[in-house]
C-alpha cells in the first residue's frame, strides 16, 4: 500500500497536527507547505501530534493492489 499525503494549507497555519515518521534516525517531522506533499508505504509507522488550535486541511489519497 502507498499513501498519498497532501496538504492543503501550511503547517503555519495551526498549532500541533504535525506529521510524524518513526525512522531509523529517530522522530522526523517534515515541514508542510501548502501544496506539499508525502508518499510513503504501509511499512514507515507514522502519525499526527494533537492538534491544539486551528483546522488542519488534508487530501489523502491510498493505493492498494
Amino acid at each position: 500500500w502507498r499513501t498519498l499525503q497532501v496538504s492543503l494549507n501550511g503547517d503555519d497555519e495551526y498549532n500541533g497536527g504535525r506529521l510524524v515518521f518513526a525512522t531509523s534516525s529517530g522522530l522526523e517531522m517534515p515541514r508542510r507547505l501548502a501544496g506539499s506533499y508525502t508518499i510513503h508505504d504501509n511499512s514507515i509507522v507514522h502519525g499526527v501530534t494533537p492538534l491544539s488550535s486551528g483546522i488542519r486541511y488534508g487530501l489523502f489519497l491510498l493505493a492498494t493492489r
